[in-house]
């Protein structure tokens, strides 16, 4: 007669054990999925940072390319008008022609 006893009590503190672990199991699922969605939304805030800097730094960019063609574009200019004056210095015109070269080659 205690055998049916034992073997009941064995069953329900086993059946117990059971649904406290489903119940563990169901926190820390939650917890995973809370912090999974944290980290969602901090990758995208990151990502959206990026792209907002990436656009200012290629703006940025552009605004000095075009500065150093202006400031070429004037040494050219400089150059030019000095060999021009000065048609008979053999440095001016090596000066000069190494410069276009430089110019073109950019």
């Amino acid at each position: 007669m205690p055998l049916p006893l034992i073997l009941g009590a064995a069953a329900a503190v086993a059946g117990a054990a059971g649904v406290g672990s489903a119940i563990h199991g169901g926190v820390k699922m939650k917890k995973a999925n809370d912090t999974m969605k944290q980290t969602q939304e901090a990758h995208t805030a990151n990502v959206r940072r990026f792209e907002i800097r990436n656009e200012r730094c290629t703006a940025a960019m552009d605004r000095l390319g075009k500065l150093e063609l202006e400031i070429l574009q004037s040494f050219q200019k400089t150059f030019l008008s000095a060999s021009r004056i000065s048609r008979s210095s053999a440095l001016s015109s090596t000066v000069t022609s190494r410069f276009q070269h430089t110019v073109q080659r950019i």
